[in-house]
């Protein structure tokens, strides 16, 4: 699908190696930013579909979105541009590694990859976006903290054995998580997802969970709670 629609914008995303899943939406849709924060980073942003959702929700943001590939930074660009929301909305072709470490951010995004030392497709630009060695992955957290500010947010989904993997990482490096989602794909398969929020500050560990799907293959009510509005079709 070149074209996914939502209420406040369209996302084209032809030359974009990932297009709109549920793990963009999910994280979109649940992701706080309170008025202190300003100043937000999307690793990774693909299509934009990200950003474009937090620009839709937070009217206060300026948002700087990255990614390494061509295609993926050129489907963000001219969505930023056709959004109402262009003036607080920035595309970079460029990697996390790269970026410029003396900008800092009050809050930082990702639906990174996580398919990690796994079987790779035959498509490059595919893998790049879903595929990292472990290293790779240690490196892109690593470079995420180093523009965090201190009283600054890093926001992940995650499958749950790597989110339980970064969690001890993050913590390694001076970061408490202190929101975790749980999301589940339906009732009999649990765990699909999980939402972390990273602090410098430990608070009291927030938790939720929440379905994506009932089993027969319908939206579950809690996903239609938290994502229903932003669609442009009735879910």
């Amino acid at each position: 699908m070149s074209e996914f629609r939502f209420k406040n914008f369209t996302v084209q995303q032809q030359r974009s190696p990932l297009k709109v899943n549920t793990d963009s939406i999910l994280l979109g849709a649940v992701v706080q930013i309170d008025a202190t924060k300003r100043k937000v980073l999307d690793v990774g942003t693909g299509n934009g579909v990200i950003a474009l959702l937090l620009a839709s929700r937070f009217q206060h943001i300026e948002l700087t979105a990255i990614d390494p590939d061509e295609g993926a930074y050129l489907d963000a660009l001219e969505n930023f541009l056709n959004s109402n929301f262009a003036a607080r909305l920035r595309a970079i072709h460029t990697t996390m590694e790269a970026l410029d470490t003396v900008q800092k951010y009050d809050v930082l995004v990702s639906n990174p990859p996580y398919f990690i030392d796994a079987q790779k497709s035959d498509k490059q630009n595919l893998n790049r976006a879903k595929h990292l060695d472990k290293g790779a992955f240690v490196l892109l957290i690593n470079s995420m903290v180093q523009v965090l500010s201190d009283t600054g947010q890093i926001w992940l989904i995650l499958p749950l054995e790597i989110a339980q993997a970064t969690i001890q990482q993050m913590k390694n490096l001076g970061l408490s998580c202190n929101v975790l989602l749980r999301f589940h794909a339906h009732p009999n398969k649990l765990n699909k997802r999980w939402v972390l929020c990273f602090e410098h500050k430990q608070h009291t560990l927030q938790t939720n969970e929440f379905y994506i799907r009932n089993v027969d293959g319908s939206y579950h009510q809690d996903y239609k709670d938290l994502a229903a509005i932003y669609h442009h079709n009735a879910l």
